[in-house]
């Protein structure tokens, strides 16, 4: 049974949403853990999905006037294509409507911009290289 639950950084939980983010974005790439903590971290609403007191996925949301900000959209492999990165971006995009937000972008992988394009997100320009990563990323825009 998968648990959804929002945090906040002070949740001894938000270790191990940011030791998994860290293991499958950044250290295949030999980046220092540090990059996990950006200039959204902070500010972000934090969900996690949970099994048995483990984190097994996590996103988060940012606000900037009307728009949300979605990022970090990660599942554990071992729990992948289960519906969890789905109920998460779900569960997110519900709350960017409750605060009555008018649209929603993020960053995708171009291999994830069909996982996304099942919500209605739009491609919105041309593909470029992550700052953080260097792996090829597109922005989509998702109007509530």
């Amino acid at each position: 049974m998968f648990e959804y639950v929002f945090i906040n950084m002070d949740n001894p939980l938000y270790q191990q949403a940011v030791d998994l983010r860290y293991r499958i974005f950044f250290r295949p790439w030999n980046i220092k853990q540090e990059i996990v903590f950006d200039s959204y971290e902070d500010t972000a609403i934090h969900m996690i999905c949970l099994t048995e007191g483990k984190v097994n996925g996590y996103a988060r949301l940012n606000y900037e006037g009307q728009e949300a900000i979605l990022s970090q959209i990660v599942v554990d492999e071992e729990y992948r294509n289960q519906g969890l990165g789905s109920e998460l971006v779900k569960r997110l995009l519900d709350k960017a409507r409750l605060d009555k937000k008018d649209r929603v972008t993020l960053s995708a992988k171009v291999e994830a911009t069909k996982f996304y394009k099942k919500f209605a997100f739009v491609v919105t320009g041309d593909s470029f290289s992550s700052p953080k990563t260097g792996l090829p990323h597109i922005k989509m825009v998702l109007q509530l």
